[in-house]
């Protein structure tokens, strides 16, 4: 690993050098002892200041729903996984963010993309 702070502190650049390092080591352990174990590490968000960094790592046990995924079946007419068509492409229901209030929908096509929806969005869609 290489030095990743400068003496005035974190900055932007440090901190992205520091993601890509820890981003390699989750998808190592991902592919090796995390399928073992039956577990998935996620890297979120970042925050820093002068002398302190936080990354925010998320560990989900695989075939167990998380907060987002449940509040799919709670708050709407479908559940999660559910495969919808909006104006002739294909999407899947993967979450709802409970907190959002303007887009709490999140889908995701064909090609990995995901979007944020509204509410609205659900009653013009057609379930495949």
């Amino acid at each position: 690993m290489k030095t990743i702070y400068t003496d005035q502190g974190f900055n932007s650049l440090t901190i992205k050098h520091l993601r890509d390092d820890l981003s390699s080591l989750v998808a190592k352990y991902n592919i090796n002892d995390g399928a073992d174990l039956g577990i998935q590490l996620d890297l979120g968000s970042a925050t820093y200041g002068k002398g302190e960094a936080t990354i925010k790592l998320s560990v989900t046990i695989d075939g167990i729903l998380t907060k987002e995924q449940e509040a799919v079946a709670l708050f709407t007419d479908f559940k999660y996984g559910s495969k919808i068509k909006h104006r002739g492409k294909p999407y899947t229901i993967i979450g709802y963010k409970t907190r959002s209030p303007k887009k709490p929908v999140i889908i995701r096509d064909s090609e990995g993309g995901e979007y944020k929806c509204t509410d609205s969005f659900l009653t013009n869609v057609e379930v495949l």
